[in-house]
This record gives structure tokens, sequence and C-alpha cells, in this order.
């Protein structure tokens, strides 16, 4: 006896839910998103801009040449 397919269908959740999920996440965030950066991280990401930023510039010059 073989078995039937397993169906394909991907889980979801309706909107409702999402919306619900999405308001109590950024109601347990919103303290946190005010609060700053600390210091080493900041300087982390602002490294990585700085870095990015020179990449760009010396692959425009390599378009314009």
């Amino acid at each position: 006896m073989s078995k039937a397919p397993k169906s394909r269908m991907k889980p979801s959740i309706d909107r409702k839910a999402r919306a619900a999920i999405g308001h109590q996440l950024r109601a347990m965030y919103s303290d946190m998103l005010m609060q700053p950066l600390p210091e080493k991280l900041l300087t982390t990401l602002l490294a990585i801009q700085q870095a990015e930023n020179a990449q760009a510039g010396t692959e425009g010059l390599r378009e314009a040449a």
C-alpha cells in the first residue's frame, strides 16, 4: 500500500495575527530602540561604512577610466 504524497503547503499566518505580533514586538522593543548604541558597536559600524564608501569610490574610478 502506497502513501499519498504530503501536501506542500507553506505554513502561513493571517494578516490579523501578523499585525498583532508586530504590535507586540514594537511594544516590547520600543524602549531599547531609544537607547544609544554602545561605543564599540558604533565604531564598528562607522568603520564598515567607511570601508564600503572607499570601495565604492575605487569602483567608480575604474568605471570612469
